[in-house]
């Protein structure tokens, strides 16, 4: 099991922020507020300012205008180690060049608690993370020995294993099949449950629909809607969103919500 996250976990506040790489905009002034033990998913067309808006967050890029803040203090205030005890983030990129185990790839997320009590836990934590992300088996074989799921399944495990109240995860079941898509999310979802905040990105609109308490609809760097999957996952705004026609449907056994472009029967 997880360990809780303390019950002040801060949360997440973007004031219109602004951010531009060369002459382009890619993020124009966002408002957002994460709350303490809410799971948000972005959402959005490819090239939209989803990874940048995650970026953003995590304090690894700095917007032009407009303020970022984790627990009601501007992100740009933390000094780089006590940042990385409060926020944990899984990149797309699941490099390592070294050859290191998948145990010590876990481990790297104690580092920010070395010389801390929370580092007598550290052999606890990283059992743990290890057996959440089903990689106990493999915990021995390299990492670059690894499929490009066992990867990111590995990676996974390290942000785990750091343990802080807000986890950041850009697009974490785009290498995983089926069944590791519902073991990360369902993680995720623990992770909330405990206090945890969670901001993920992600491209399957159904599984935000499943898991997400609230969905940010970034399309060409703008959020065109942030609320509720059922205020937010709509048809017309997401053919306008997509440039596609959708639909929008409930589950007829579970009433969940499924989300699919509009296709031509195909026939025989």
């Amino acid at each position: 099991m997880m360990r809780s996250a303390e019950s002040a976990a801060p949360m997440i506040q973007l004031e219109n922020v602004t951010f531009y790489r060369g002459t382009r905009a890619i993020l124009r002034d966002i408002n957002l507020s994460v709350e303490a033990g809410e799971m948000v998913a972005i959402v959005g067309p490819n090239g939209a300012g989803k990874s940048t808006l995650l970026s953003a967050i995590a304090g690894d890029v700095h917007p032009q205008s407009g303020t970022v803040s984790i627990g009601h203090m501007p992100i740009g205030e933390y000094r780089p180690r006590p940042l990385a005890r409060i926020r944990s983030v899984l990149s797309q990129e699941n490099i390592v060049t070294f050859p290191f185990t998948v145990r010590e790839v876990v481990a790297m997320g104690r580092s920010p608690w070395v010389g801390l009590p929370e580092s007598d836990e550290d052999e606890t934590v990283i059992a743990d993370s290890i057996d959440a992300v089903d990689m106990r088996y493999l915990s021995g074989r390299k990492f670059v020995q690894l499929s490009g799921g066992e990867r990111a399944r590995a990676s996974l495990g390290r942000v785990l294993a750091q343990r802080t109240p807000i986890v950041l995860l850009d697009e974490p079941t785009a290498a995983l099949d089926l069944k590791h898509q519902e073991t990360a999310l369902s993680i995720a979802r623990e992770l909330c449950a405990a206090g945890t905040t969670v901001v993920v990105v992600l491209h399957d609109l159904t599984l935000a629909a499943a898991y997400a308490d609230r969905i940010a609809v970034i399309n060409d760097g703008v959020m065109d809607a942030y609320g509720t999957p059922d205020e937010v996952l709509t048809g017309d705004l997401l053919s306008a969103v997509y440039d596609i026609p959708i639909e929008v449907f409930r589950h007829p056994a579970s009433g969940g919500v499924i989300v699919q472009p509009r296709r031509q029967d195909r026939q025989s």
